[in-house]
């Protein structure tokens, strides 16, 4: 199968793949390492993704520049081998232990009904468009509205992956408890903001001065994003009940799908077609998000999860 619908196939299959795998890997994560270093573990896992990403650029680089069928196609082999010999090496992590669960099953679909939960997963996920800023919208502003070279964007990626890869453990640091993860969530949303009002910026500047105002933009985001991928990380460790983290988790990544659905044409359409100004309601909204996080964390955490069999923490009120 060819064409358009084998692309689509094949679009689909690995989407899939990767909404399974990314909540299977999570919960057993956090169920493998104690409470006090969850976070600190997907903190290493998200630097050594970002190796991967870095590895995988530069082979695709190479690809590229051999430009054949051949090579894509050898590349594309090449990517199953490594999932094979990666599921090779998952078959040998040991089997954890079961958690109690409570005599009456709830339904995996009865989570969508603990709004303060939902509430967070919402607004915690909005925040996950610092992604599409910087690899979508970032860029596109670059070409369309600076006099900065198109190489910059590619120097600017390698910037974050690098940051991402040095100063991600570190950043993490104090968000293993659901207050300490949504005061990293604000600052994060607050950074967020701010890249939106300096960014426009380089929009009426020239020269080197365009290259300085990019590059500080860029710092703001890579720094947001360090710090509210722990916040993500520290409420999906201590939010979920035990008996029921798979549902949970799962149902905490849908606040990322609804961004994914409506972040890359909003973003663009408010930072990129507005011509500038689109970016200060941009910077107003990620600012209402950081501060609604933070009171609603504390609301989720006065309220019992269902199917808990017992709370399992005390979640004090986030000041």
């Amino acid at each position: 199968m060819g064409g358009f619908a084998g692309f689509l196939a094949v679009v689909v299959t690995l989407a899939a793949v990767h909404a399974a795998t990314g909540v299977a890997v999570q919960v057993y994560s956090i169920n493998a390492v104690p409470p006090a270093e969850r976070v600190t573990a997907m903190a290493y896992q998200r630097s050594l993704l970002n190796v991967g990403f870095g590895l995988g650029a530069a082979i695709s680089g190479l690809v590229l520049a051999v430009d054949t069928i051949a090579a894509y196609r050898g590349m594309v082999w090449f990517i199953a081998a490594v999932f094979g010999v990666t599921a090779l090496f998952v078959r040998r992590l040991p089997r954890l232990p079961e958690v109690a669960r409570p005599a009456e099953p709830m339904s995996r679909f009865a989570v969508l009904r603990d709004r303060p939960f939902m509430a967070v997963s919402l607004l915690s996920g909005l925040l996950t468009a610092h992604q599409t800023l910087y690899l979508t919208v970032l860029p596109l502003w670059i070409l369309t509205h600076t006099d900065a070279p198109k190489t910059v964007i590619a120097g600017l990626v390698l910037l974050n992956t690098v940051l991402i890869v040095l100063l991600q453990v570190r950043a993490s640091r104090g968000a293993d408890t659901a207050p300490g993860a949504a005061r990293a969530s604000r600052r994060g949303a607050l950074l967020i903001a701010l890249f939106c009002l300096v960014v426009p910026i380089s929009g009426v500047t020239r020269g080197a001065l365009t290259l300085v105002v990019l590059v500080a933009a860029a710092l703001l985001l890579i720094v947001a994003e360090l710090v509210e991928s722990a916040g993500t990380w520290g409420l999906t460790a201590t939010l979920p009940p035990a008996a029921q983290r798979g549902a949970y988790v799962g149902a905490f990544r849908l606040g990322t799908q609804l961004q994914y659905l409506i972040a890359p044409a909003g973003l663009t359409a408010l930072g990129v077609t507005t011509g500038g100004w689109g970016w200060f309601p941009t910077a107003a909204v990620f600012a209402l998000v950081g501060l609604a996080l933070v009171p609603v964390v504390a609301w989720a955490g006065r309220t019992p999860r269902l199917g808990a069999a017992a709370p399992e923490q005390t979640v004090t009120p986030v000041p």
